[in-house]
């Protein structure tokens, strides 16, 4: 079961191929020898002899004919490319004349329009995967434990071939990022975090494509032609969803705009038409796009945690049946950098091998675009039995880790989501300092937060020292309530509602004790961190399903950025750019 991940017995030794072609050159050399004799045969002989050298493997890797190919192969693959049949404008398919519904999470029901690109004869649909509610995670060197419920690889192993639709395939994306922030305070946060396994975002989609021709009787029952075959699209994609809701998770499919938005996520606000493809890499203005494929062997690990240094881990696994029916299972890892910004992946992960030579290929495999077989045709699939048994053991959580809280009684760190989707209202139940604490992880984690106070004095010196009002700043008092995903805090004033997309944070130094507050129900949106009044180190954070206690930690460096008392402050370095990069 593998993919090829290195030079393997198999690959040290020419195969069997290489051998009679070798054998073959020879012997021809030796019959042009014979027949023309004298200083011809010589010739004839020595290039026959200097042709069956280029076969052989170059230190247990390719030999050099192999290479020649693959170069040939790499310019005429690039120079034939067309960018318009690879990503065609996507379009909104309208599922029902029924109103849209909205759920508490804010996803749209299933009777709202689905996007569909249709790119040559496959019809590519998306679904947003996310958790129902807000779940703590516990992080240690060794790896990760959540009680959140996970992708469920097996189902969706059953939902290739359902019914009278079978799919093409279902890729399934999980494109992470370890911090998210950038400054002074994302790279404290980086240190804080060491060894531990964090990714902090973690956005999972699940990519469906359809070949109507595979399922024609199918189109036919649903009015047959186009109109058949997006309405066959768009009933598999909902069924799908349904069959992931069962699971407890939220499955939205993407309209065409989202289809779009998710393409600038994964490849960091670059056009196609800026992309540069060279040997080992893609690059568009500073980031780096680099592919690999994975050994299965190396899957589990390798899922379970974004590079360090990286701007953003992406892992594409595709499910697809081979010729025999049996269920294949492929994966691709990708690693985006940026290395005159300092933010550089030296080393792959072990269980990886480079595609070189078909890094644009490798980097359109990992995005909502047409299929790209020219990147599968050179990768070993598991399958069968093996393929089964690999998906029993992955375990893909589909969201991230969220911020630092602190430790627990074990010494495990603890973390949790407090802010983006799925997160609606945070509590903060404590002193100034806790609160402090408290943003400076979020706005180095990426948030951007907007301070409503009666008390200024208190946050002035994390503003000025942060020194980026994009990222930290004091509300308006006469304005109105900015939209988009912007964090709003309210600390001793009255909090005011937000748009929907917004988390809203509300700070108060209620002196209820652990006993009092649970009590009192938890929305599956809303978090809440407790100060202890008498141990001020030691907090409760709450959740719908969870209550710990922890000990909150920081490092002398976090703890003097933070400190109203420390010194001068410290100049914000630049703004990010599109990619998250400082400008």
């Amino acid at each position: 079961m593998a993919f090829d991940t290195g030079p393997s017995t198999r690959s040290r030794l020419p195969g069997f191929a290489t051998l009679v072609g070798i054998e073959a050159l020879v012997a021809a050399g030796f019959i042009g020898w014979w027949a023309a004799g004298g200083r011809a045969g010589v010739v004839a002989l020595g290039a026959a002899a200097l042709m069956a050298v280029t076969l052989v493997p170059i230190a247990g890797r390719h030999s050099l004919a192999d290479n020649m190919i693959r170069r040939l192969g790499f310019y005429w693959s690039r120079a034939r490319r067309s960018l318009a049949e690879l990503a065609p404008a996507p379009f909104d398919v309208p599922t029902s004349g029924r109103r849209q519904r909205t759920s508490s999470l804010g996803a749209r029901a299933e009777d709202g329009p689905i996007g569909v690109r249709w790119a040559g004869g496959t019809m590519i649909t998306v679904l947003r995967v996310s958790p129902t509610r807000c779940t703590p995670t516990f992080l240690s060197p060794f790896g990760c434990e959540t009680t959140e419920p996970e992708l469920p690889l097996a189902t969706l192993a059953g939902c290739i071939d359902p019914f009278d639709i079978p799919l093409s395939s279902i890729d399934v994306i999980s494109h992470g990022v370890r911090v998210g922030g950038v400054g002074q305070a994302a790279a404290i946060y980086e240190r804080t975090l060491g060894p531990l396994p964090a990714t902090t975002h973690r956005s999972t989609f699940v990519v469906l494509r359809l070949d109507p021709t595979q399922c024609p009787n199918a189109v036919a029952r649903r009015g047959g032609g186009a109109t058949g075959a997006l309405r066959t699209a768009t009933i598999t994609t909902r069924r799908v969803a349904r069959r992931l809701r069962e699971c407890g998770l939220v499955a939205t499919p993407l309209t065409a705009t989202e289809m779009r938005s998710l393409t600038e996520q994964l490849t960091h606000g670059s056009d196609l038409d800026s992309m540069r493809e060279e040997w080992s890499q893609v690059t568009a203005g500073r980031v780096r796009f680099r592919t690999a494929a994975i050994d299965p062997r190396h899957l589990p690990r390798l899922f379970g945690t974004a590079c360090p240094g990286a701007l953003a881990t992406t892992l594409t696994l595709t499910l697809s049946h081979g010729q025999d029916g049996k269920l294949q299972v492929r994966a691709l890892m990708r690693v985006d950098d940026a290395p005159d910004a300092g933010r550089v992946v030296d080393t792959w992960p072990t269980g990886t091998t480079p595609l070189d030579g078909r890094q644009f290929d490798a980097l359109a495999a990992s995005l909502p675009y047409a299929a790209t077989h020219r990147v599968h045709r050179g990768l070993h699939a598991t399958s069968g039995a093996q393929a089964n048994t690999l998906l029993d053991t992955l375990r893909i959580q589909v969201s991230g880790c969220g911020q630092l809280i602190g430790a627990d009684h074990t010494g495990r760190a603890v973390t949790s989501r407090l802010f983006g989707p799925g997160i609606s209202e945070v509590a903060l139940i404590g002193d100034a300092r806790l609160a402090v604490q408290i943003v400076l992880r979020i706005i180095a984690t990426g948030g951007a937060v907007t301070v409503h106070t009666s008390r200024p004095g208190g946050w002035q010196h994390l503003v000025s020292r942060v020194g980026d009002h994009h990222v930290l700043k004091f509300a308006d008092p006469h304005g109105d309530l900015e939209g988009g995903r912007r964090i709003h805090l309210f600390d001793g004033v009255a909090p005011r509602p937000v748009s929907a997309r917004a988390t809203r944070i509300v700070v108060t130094n209620n002196q209820a004790t652990d006993d009092e507050s649970s009590t009192t129900a938890m929305e599956v949106t809303a978090v809440e961190v407790r100060q202890d009044p008498t141990r001020p180190h030691d907090v409760t954070l709450r959740t719908a399903d969870a209550r710990i206690r922890v000990t909150m930690v920081a490092t002398p460096e976090e703890s003097r950025f933070s400190d109203q008392s420390a010194g001068q402050p410290m100049p914000y370095p630049g703004r990010p750019d599109r990619s998250g990069l400082l400008v």
